[in-house]
């Protein structure tokens, strides 16, 4: 199975091409999922979608994990780090939904111009009063709060 993980993820025949653009369709999915679903309410189906979509990514990075050769390198590359913030947004429910954008941030290695106040909930443009408080998308206190 390993081989086979490994042939898809750094090979070069037709099924790992076909493999890599699921995943970049995936993405993109994730993306857009993260995008509309922070302008609706959040119900058990998007909190049950958030966690399946932190699974898979989970899956995704446990399988690279095993295949990087070089693991203490792995860990210090910042797009690893991005996808642990990413993994976490999505799966750790008691988070709710101040997280998207934290998910998205991560998942992607940048941080959309929006704002969350876990204080009182608003969403927001980041000002430069804002990015005091600022972190990846994920505002822990603003003007309202």
């Amino acid at each position: 199975m390993l081989v086979r993980l490994k042939e898809l993820y750094e090979g070069h025949s037709p099924a790992a091409h076909r493999f890599r653009y699921g995943l970049l369709i995936f993405d993109i999915c994730t993306i857009l999922f993260v995008i509309v679903t922070s302008f609706i309410p959040h119900t058990l189906a998007i909190e049950i979608t958030d966690l399946v979509l932190g699974l898979v990514i989970l899956a995704d990075f446990i399988v690279r994990v095993v295949l990087e050769r070089r693991k203490g390198m792995f860990f210090l590359r910042p797009a690893t780090w991005a996808d642990i913030v990413a993994m976490v947004s999505f799966i750790a429910p008691i988070a709710g939904e101040g997280l998207g954008s934290c998910a998205f941030c991560g998942r992607f290695g940048f941080c959309i111009p929006i704002s969350f106040c876990i204080g009182c909930g608003r969403i927001g443009p980041i000002s430069g009063a804002t990015k005091r408080w600022c972190w990846r998308g994920l505002t822990l206190r603003c003007s309202y709060s």
